[in-house]
């Protein structure tokens, strides 16, 4: 079994995709590539192969070669995640072939627990139905003695907001516990900029959302954390600091050349993934915290993010 390290390394492996989610990060342009030839994935996997590789695009499924990349992953011990819809895993003898190969860690995006409004935000009729079924078919193999870590990822998106919190209930009701349920802010490009009056929202205006939702995963004992959304944007920020998910160090995003840039993205050589006020290097959670997505500075600033302060720290933050 391949040991999970603590340096991420995410390989885009094609920007083709099933679904036509109104937020897609990956700029319409970058489609034009294609795929990632199995023979480059392979020499990416030889060099990362003591990092934690995570699989992305697009949607890293439909890649024609995606059983033998993974089948590729477990033959050099890579610890192998990916970040997917989760739509292919509806077919289960697809599932038990990608688990059996070497696949170890899937984070599934489900964004709402209306099958209307997923289907809108998705962008495909039945994609809430296969999502589901996708993630059901995981965990059931998880619950045969596979050693498979299983995430489930909700956006703090607009158009979604509002059923977070019925969003969090259902897939604790509806599912066996998720390794990790991950709360998550909005990175603002390229399709969620250009439906921005359905996905841009203020972490203040979601706020009162996200503690709703934090509450109700609580309360069904779910592993519930938050991802690009700082503690200090709740009232009493110091109880939300144990939501907060502790990244993993950053390696590099490698994938197909990217020649052109969308006129919706933000120029590459300006998208560092986060960033943050310089007060923050006053407040106690400067260690734990990354900040906000770069591109919600560009359109909301920082002004929400204060410094917290402690005149009694927790043990388990204290700076070393």
């Amino acid at each position: 079994m391949p040991k999970c390290s603590s340096r991420f390394v995410n390989l885009e492996i094609c920007y083709n995709c099933n679904n036509k989610c109104i937020s897609c990060p990956s700029p319409p342009a970058w489609k034009k590539h294609g795929i990632l030839p199995f023979n480059e994935v392979k020499s990416y996997i030889d060099k990362y192969r003591e990092n934690t590789l995570t699989l992305s695009g697009g949607e890293p499924t439909i890649h024609p070669d995606f059983l033998e990349i993974t089948r590729y992953a477990a033959k050099t011990g890579t610890w192998l995640g990916i970040l997917t819809n989760g739509r292919k895993f509806a077919d289960k003898k697809f599932a038990k072939e990608a688990i059996k190969s070497g696949l170890r860690e899937p984070f599934i995006v489900f964004h709402s627990s209306d099958r209307k409004l997923f289907d809108a935000f998705t962008g495909v009729k039945g994609s809430f139905d296969e999502t589901l079924a996708g993630i059901k078919n995981l965990m059931e193999l998880r619950g045969k003695g596979n050693k498979l870590l299983i995430n489930v990822k909700i956006l703090a998106c607009k158009s979604t907001i509002k059923s977070l919190s019925e969003t969090v209930r259902f897939i604790s009701e509806e599912l066996p516990r998720p390794n990790m349920l991950l709360m998550e802010s909005l990175d603002m490009v390229s399709g969620a900029l250009s439906n921005r009056k359905k996905t841009f929202i203020r972490l203040t205006d979601a706020k009162p959302y996200i503690m709703k939702a934090l509450d109700i995963g609580s309360s069904y004992n779910q592993n519930i954390k938050l991802y690009r959304i700082p503690p200090c944007i709740f009232p009493n920020p110091g109880f939300y600091l144990p939501f907060v998910y502790r990244e993993p160090k950053i390696g590099e995003m490698v994938g197909p050349p990217r020649t052109e840039i969308d006129i919706c993205a933000i120029p590459e050589e300006t998208r560092s993934p986060c960033v943050k006020p310089e007060s923050c290097k006053e407040c106690e959670a400067d260690n734990l915290c990354r900040g906000v997505w770069r591109s919600y500075e560009r359109f909301f600033g920082l002004d929400e993010l204060k410094p917290i302060k402690y005149r009694k720290l927790p043990s388990w933050l204290r700076r070393s």
